[in-house]
Order: C-alpha cells, then structure tokens, then sequence
C-alpha cells in the first residue's frame, strides 16, 4: 500500500508538472507568436517604407529622363520645321503652279510659263499664235526674232500640228507639243524636246503637258475676270429706251471708265496675240491693214456690249487703238 500511495502522488506530482508546463509552454507559445506577428508587421513596415522610397526616387528618375527625351524630341522637331522651306523646292509642279498663281497679268502668265517649263528640260520653248505663225515668248517677254527655224517650231513641226488641232501631239517619246486653249482655241503651244535632265520620257512629257493646262487655266481665268469686270456695269435692260437711261454725271462717268476698260481689254488681246503683226504694223505703218480682221472683231465686240448711249463711245475704243496697239502714235495705224 505504501508503494500504491507514493506511486499516485508521483502521477499527481507528475500531471501538475505536465500542466504547468504545458500552461508555461503556452503562455510562451503565444508570446512568441505576438512577438513573431509584431516582428512581421515591423518588417513588412520597413519593407514597404525602404520600397517606397526606392519607388519614389525611380519614379523622379523616370519623370526627368521623360521629361529631358521630350525636350530633345521637342528641340529635334523644331530644328526639323526650321529646315524645311516654307516655299516648295524649285523645279516641283507645286512651285510651277504658285508662280502661275502669282502672274497678274496675260504677259505675265506667258512669261512665267516659259520660265517654270525650262527648269523640267532645257529645250521648253513657249510658242505663241500669231495668225499661222508661232512667235516665241521667253521669260523676260516676246522674242525679238522669230522662233528658230526648226521643223518643229515651223508649220508643219510637232508644234504648228498642235496648234492648229488643239490637242497634244507626241513624236516617238523624244518631243511634245502641248497646245494652251483659250476659250477652245489654240493661242500658244509648249513644246520640249527630252533632254538630259534625269527625268523618264513620260514624266518629262507629262509635266509639260500639266504646265500647258494649267497655264491656259491661269490665262482664261484672268481674262474671263477681267471680262466680268469690264462688262459688270452693264447691267441695263436692253429693251430701255436711251433716254430713259441716267443721264447724271455720276452715271455717265463711272459708264465711260468701263468702256474705256473694255475696249483695253480687247485691244490688249489683240497685242498679245499678235505680236509679230504689231511689231511689224509699227514698222510699216500700217497697224490696220495688217491687222484689219482681229481691229474689226473687237469693235464688234465692242459696240455689241457698250450702249450708244455712253459718251463718247467710239473715240474710247480709238484711244486704245492708239495707245496700246501704236504706243501712242496715232499715224502709226495707218
């Protein structure tokens, strides 16, 4: 019995041993697991702290690398504009085109034709209609000679058969005749010959023919505007008696400077196109006679659209005979 009773109280001894220290290695348990979570929070603290501070600075060092790239993008572009010219390069269609444009006057257009077509091949020559003559116009103006005496630029050539068929004529990819159509008729011929100028036939050949229409556009625009302005004031019912006309001064005066106009207008036409016929009318003194059929189609012209009633109608159209056509010489009309 003695040895039952020390073996019990060991076993209580024991189990109290046992549960302390499963109470002691709890407690510890979970200190250790506080201190564990409290370490873990700690650290992934500081992880996220140092973490952000490396994000803050990569992305300080991202936003001047951007923002020095742009500024050289930046710097790059405007180097670029300074460099390309505000005007298109010499020798392109759209350089031709803008010097057309600019032309302000029948003359002008012509000379510039002449000019912007030498740049495409150096044989361009700008022919203009005298009669069944072609005299050639150059960039400063109407050649004082008369065009070269080639088989293309005589009756006969690549450029009389485009004159008087009113179309473009091509021989063998080696030359064209492009014809400028004023209202449907020939009034001049640009025509090249291929040269040595590093273009293929057909480009050459098509830029000659894009400059003839285009100049022929310019030509009858100008002329139609100069029309619509000298015709502008007659905007009278033809079936109005003249002496229900206005007869004021403030009428009258404003009527006469618009026949005035219109009959520069016509006799300016009559130079352009003629101007081996005038050169040589002035020589010979005899600007009427050589030039009869074009003086009387334009006083036709004339009387057709100034009233009678506009003072002094027909001696508007003889100072303009005189002036433009004889260079103020009136003995020179013959």
């Amino acid at each position: 019995m003695p040895d039952e009773s020390l073996d019990t109280l060991l076993d209580s001894v024991r189990a109290r041993v046992d549960a302390e220290l499963n109470n002691q290695l709890g407690t510890i348990t979970r200190r250790f697991e506080a201190d564990l979570a409290r370490g873990r929070e700690e650290v992934s603290g500081e992880v996220e702290r140092r973490w952000s501070a490396v994000l803050d600075a990569q992305k300080a060092t991202d936003r001047r690398e951007l923002e020095t790239a742009v500024a050289a993008a930046r710097a790059d572009a405007e180097r670029l504009l300074a460099s390309v010219p505000l005007e298109p390069e010499p020798g392109t269609l759209l350089h031709a085109f803008q010097a057309i444009d600019r032309a302000g006057s029948l003359s002008d257009v012509l000379s510039t034709i002449a000019r912007v077509a030498s740049t495409v091949t150096s044989s361009a020559v700008l022919l203009v209609a005298n009669g069944q003559q072609l005299q050639r116009w150059t960039s400063s103006g109407p050649a004082a000679s008369p065009a070269s005496a080639t088989a293309d630029h005589q009756p006969g050539g690549v450029a009389a058969e485009a004159l008087s068929l009113g179309r473009v004529v091509r021989r063998n990819g080696t030359s064209i005749a492009a014809p400028l159509l004023l209202d449907g008729r020939a009034v001049a011929v640009l025509y090249a010959a291929k040269g040595d100028n590093g273009r293929s036939p057909e480009a050459w050949a098509e830029t000659i023919e894009t400059l003839a229409r285009y100049g022929a556009a310019q030509l009858g625009a100008i002329t139609a505007l100069r029309t619509v302005e000298a015709r502008e004031w007659i905007r009278r019912p033809r079936s109005i008696p003249p002496a229900e006309y206005p007869s004021s001064a403030s009428q009258v005066e404003p009527d006469a400077q618009s026949a005035r106009r219109y009959a520069r207008l016509l006799v300016s036409e009559i130079k352009l196109y003629n101007e081996a016929a005038v050169r040589d009318g002035r020589a010979g003194r005899d600007l009427l006679h050589r030039l009869g059929p074009e003086v009387e189609r334009a006083r036709r012209l004339y009387e057709e659209r100034v009233p009678s009633t506009v003072s002094g109608r027909a001696q508007h159209f003889h100072q303009e005979l005189v002036q433009t056509l004889a260079g103020g010489d009136a003995s020179l009309l013959g």
